[in-house]
């Protein structure tokens, strides 16, 4: 399976300890966001009409890509 491609939430690695963020998006969503697992559910990464690290509730997730390893 193609690692960049949407997967099912199910999923998704759910590591309380060292919170890795995913890439994550669901029909609720009005656009993809990054979040990260916590107290038994998904949590925003960004802040969302004024309130950071939202509760929120995806559907897919996938990989973040690597960040570039040289600078422009």
């Amino acid at each position: 399976m193609n690692q960049m491609a949407w997967q099912p939430i199910e999923n998704a690695p759910k590591d309380d300890a060292s919170g890795s963020y995913i890439l994550v998006w669901g029909e609720k969503m009005a656009q993809p966001d990054m979040a990260y697992w916590r107290e038994g559910r998904w949590w925003s990464a960004t802040e969302h009409d004024g309130f950071a690290h939202s509760a929120i509730d995806p559907s897919h997730w996938m990989p973040l890509p690597p960040i570039p390893s040289t600078r422009p």
